[in-house]
């Protein structure tokens, strides 16, 4: 099983292109600041102010004397008795996210083949269901289990990362048609898409390259996304515009 502060076992942790923390405790002896606070204290950030709130739409973020704390980027998420925290510290994000499924959910009576293509059938766009048709077609009923996972953990992590969540059967208006989001590739690299309300909410919140990752084991799998600021590459286009500009003048 995987086990806490998983540098060993959630393998992309250490392929993160920022300083992160990845805190993970049973459910039922943690809480969601206390993991935040060992995860700070994990990237050598002071602890003292420093705690969890949530905006209008649920989604957490790392405070710092009750005001948003500047380039803290935080995430949590929960299943199968166990809480998950990714804290990440940097300028370049515009947000991250990350979700944990716990497989055996899906090998209960009656989650067969046929469940499985129904349940990613309701989530998926045209797109997405097309490409995950052809992989998916020489799967054992083991593998597609943890690929159906993959794409929806992966689906839900990107939903948090633009700071909305998705639209399922109780969600908030707010949130995101799940069509909005498409995973087009798992491996070997890990593609994700926006599309419509999803991809004009990344405009908004000023994201450009989009960053995913997963991972499972027999009981876990646990995706993240990151969605970088794309200012960067704003102000390589301004500058090249104002180069252009200068040169005609």
């Amino acid at each position: 099983m995987l086990k806490k502060n998983h540098n060993d076992k959630v393998s992309w942790i250490s392929r993160l292109p920022v300083p992160a923390s990845l805190i993970w405790l049973p459910e039922d002896s943690s809480t969601d600041e206390g993991l935040l606070a060992q995860a700070a204290e994990q990237l050598g950030i002071p602890t003292s102010g420093l705690g969890l709130m949530r905006d209008s739409r649920g989604r957490p973020y790392a405070a710092l004397n009750g005001a948003p704390a500047a380039n803290l980027h935080v995430s949590n998420t929960h299943d199968g008795g166990e809480r998950l925290l990714l804290l990440a510290q940097s300028d370049q994000l515009a947000g991250i996210g990350l979700d944990i499924v716990h497989l055996p959910r899906l090998r209960r009576p009656g989650k067969d083949a046929t469940y499985l293509h129904r349940m990613a059938r309701r989530f998926m766009g045209n797109a997405e269901w097309v490409g995950f048709e052809k992989a998916a077609s020489e799967d054992t009923d083991e593998e597609l289990r943890v690929r159906v996972a993959a794409h929806f953990s992966l689906m839900e992590a990107a939903s948090k990362a633009l700071g909305t969540g998705i639209k399922l059967l109780d969600s908030l208006p707010s949130t995101l048609p799940v069509s909005s989001i498409s995973i087009l590739s798992l491996q070997p690299d890990t593609l994700v898409i926006f599309e419509g309300d999803a991809e004009a909410h990344k405009i908004e919140i000023e994201g450009g390259k989009c960053m995913a990752y997963w991972e499972a084991d027999n009981n876990f799998l646990v995706s993240a996304v990151l969605i970088m600021k794309n200012r960067v590459i704003s102000r390589m286009t301004i500058e090249t515009n104002d180069r252009i500009l200068s040169s005609k003048i």
